[in-house]
């Protein structure tokens, strides 16, 4: 969950900080209201924000692993 919780070290992990997310959000509305992005743009954005917090909480309460990943190749 770390890769969703953001940090203050580096530009990828500031996006995901809650200032990150705030800013991306309100660009999204404004892009939204101005019609370059699409209808439905602002709902997205925070179903995605709320998403990203619930992940982190359930990682950080060792009830799943939203970021883990690998890949199986058959031989």
């Amino acid at each position: 969950y770390a890769s969703l919780d953001g940090s203050w070290t580096s530009m990828s992990g500031f996006r995901m900080t809650t200032l990150g997310r705030t800013l991306t959000h309100a660009m999204v509305t404004f892009l939204e209201t101005i019609r370059i992005a699409p209808k439905g743009s602002v709902r997205v954005s925070a179903l995605l924000n709320a998403t990203a917090l619930d992940l982190v909480e359930g990682g950080k309460k060792e009830l799943f692993t939203p970021s883990y990943f690998f890949l199986a190749k058959k031989l």
